[in-house]
């Protein structure tokens, strides 16, 4: 068996013509180790993270200029998931080159690839959602759609993610699926949405974590007016 690594860069970007957008943190944004989700689920290791990338604000050129900002934007989410696949799929992964005429062997390896993409992206997106939802419900931030809803695709949304694996002993990450760029716009109700301060952080941890349901909608205009 090899342990392999797969990245998605999840984007969080605005839709056209509105100024205030993304999921913002104010004086502060979560690069740290510490602030780093960590959770297991069907025996795949799973990290909602964030790296200096995920920062959409141009003016912030380095970490020291965070605390200064009283909206610091969210251009990108990170999931990183860890799992187990065979030898065989491993060295399918690493050597996969589209041109080539499957046999029956690699037909065999395609079709174990196509679902362990399947279960990785489902695994991802369910926790990926949960700090979008906490932003959207409990800070006055929305999205138009949850990840994984617009598009079936699942070549389409490898490439919409940026979806990379980790080789083993290497520190290249490689492409698991094509890759293109794409976005999910978010909107604010009323412009009034709160900002996600550093102390939010492990309250947020908590609702990604677990399986919480969310507020009703009357519930979530009276939060998002506080």
């Amino acid at each position: 068996m090899a342990k392999i690594e797969v990245r998605f860069r999840f984007p969080n970007e605005p839709s056209a013509g509105l100024r205030q957008y993304e999921i913002q943190f104010t004086h502060w944004f979560p690069l740290g180790e510490e602030d780093v989700i960590r959770l297991e689920e069907d025996g795949v290791a799973i990290l909602i993270h964030f790296d200096f990338k995920c920062i959409g604000n141009i003016g912030i050129q380095n970490v020291e200029q965070i605390g200064n900002w009283v909206n610091v934007m969210t251009r990108s989410i990170l999931a990183t998931l860890t799992a187990d696949v065979s030898d065989s799929l491993y060295a399918y992964m690493i050597e996969k080159d589209y041109r080539n005429p499957l046999d029956d062997e690699m037909k065999h390896l395609e079709e174990e690839y196509s679902r362990l993409t399947e279960k990785l992206h489902a695994l991802a997106i369910k926790r990926i959602n949960r700090p979008l939802s906490y932003a959207k419900h409990f800070h006055g931030w929305f999205s138009s759609q949850p990840f994984g809803g617009e598009n079936t695709d699942l070549q389409s949304l490898m490439i919409r993610y940026d979806a990379r694996f980790l080789a083993i002993g290497s520190d290249e990450w490689k492409r698991f699926g094509h890759q293109r760029g794409g976005k999910i716009p978010v909107v604010a109700i009323g412009g009034k949405a709160k900002f996600i301060k550093k102390e939010d952080w492990d309250e947020v941890r908590s609702f990604v974590v677990s399986d919480e349901r969310f507020p009703n909608y009357k519930e979530v205009l009276s939060v998002s007016k506080m």
